[in-house]
């Protein structure tokens, strides 16, 4: 056997350990999160009662950044049809959920639950709708 193949057995698994380690820890991601985050795609529907909980979620939370009549400051407004990241609701999950690190927006993942991630979505939704006419 060849000189270098423990040496090379032991790359492997410090290799591996440093992968599992940023894969599940650092980098965030994992399967139970992704399927968590399908989960709540899945559950996500826009009815007046997720409106008026993802006003007080949206409120207490996203007013600071986007302004408390969603008419934007420090992030964008949400009352016209110009969006960078789209408007449609998997994608407005998404950014709640996972953020926007590079534009100052925080993932809300571990600070809010599915349920409160979908109803600030159908409130953001819902108030856009309204405020484009459609």
């Amino acid at each position: 056997m060849p000189h270098w193949w423990p040496r090379l057995f032991w790359l492997t698994i410090v290799l591996l350990l440093a992968y599992g380690l940023h894969y599940q820890f650092i980098g965030n991601r994992s399967q139970p999160k992704a399927l968590t985050a399908e989960a709540a795609l899945a559950a996500f529907v826009v009815t007046d009662e997720a409106v008026l909980a993802g006003e007080e979620i949206y409120a207490e939370s996203c007013s600071v950044c986007h302004g408390v009549a969603l008419e934007g400051g420090i992030g964008p407004s949400f009352l016209d049809d110009m969006w960078r990241h789209g408007d449609d609701p998997e994608t407005v999950i998404r950014i709640i959920t996972d953020g926007v690190p590079e534009n100052g927006m925080l993932a809300w993942d571990s600070i809010l639950t599915g349920q409160q991630v979908n109803q600030v979505a159908a409130f953001v939704l819902r108030t856009n709708q309204e405020a484009v006419g459609q």
